[in-house]
């Protein structure tokens, strides 16, 4: 079984072979069998000789039937190197910060102030004269670290500290800047026209 057949074209090799009442009984007894199918495949067509050795257990290397099947290979795609993740504050000033006052403006908040410092993002506005507050804490001074919100209206303490952005994956300025609009937004009567939610 080990041996290997050439012909002017194409190489056969066994391969391991399990044998089944439909295969007939010669191609089951080993070394005579590969002999009588090598002898019947040299006078075959190409494709009638890849039918023939896949029923008897064989692979057919042939360069032609490589080259015919193989699709040709795709350079690899190169990958866009990311630019490094700016530090917290420069994140906040630069993207989160006027994300954030673009979204609350829009949706007709009065008197925005969106402040950062001690690695917390504190924001506050008012609607229909009544005022709002919230805080976004990133304790770890990162995006990708905890996460914290606490949200306060009508002048009351803030609200005990929740996890803030915890289904995320991957972390940027305008993931913030989604959440943050939403937490709000879920918050009835913090943004005008929220209150039919």
């Amino acid at each position: 079984m080990a041996s290997t057949i050439v012909s002017s074209s194409c190489a056969i090799r066994p391969v391991a072979r399990v044998s089944s009442p439909s295969q007939p009984k010669a191609m089951t007894r080993g070394l005579s069998s590969v002999r009588a199918v090598s002898n019947a495949v040299v006078f075959l067509g190409k494709q009638q000789m890849a039918r023939a050795n896949a029923r008897s257990g064989f692979t057919v290397f042939a360069e032609e039937a490589a080259a015919a099947a193989a699709p040709a290979k795709k350079a690899p795609k190169k990958k866009k190197k990311k630019a490094p993740a700016l530090p917290l504050p420069q994140d906040m000033e630069e993207n989160i910060i006027p994300g954030i006052a673009k979204n609350l403006n829009e949706a007709g908040v009065a008197d925005l102030e969106l402040i950062f410092e001690d690695n917390q993002l504190r924001g506050s506005f008012k609607n229909a004269s009544v005022p709002y507050n919230f805080w976004a804490y990133f304790p770890d001074g990162s995006l990708t670290g905890q996460r914290g919100w606490s949200f306060s209206s009508h002048g009351y303490p803030p609200s005990t500290v929740e996890p803030f952005i915890i289904d995320e994956k991957r972390i940027d300025a305008t993931t913030v800047i989604f959440w943050v609009t939403k937490r709000l937004e879920a918050t009835k009567s913090a943004i005008p026209g929220t209150e039919e939610y």
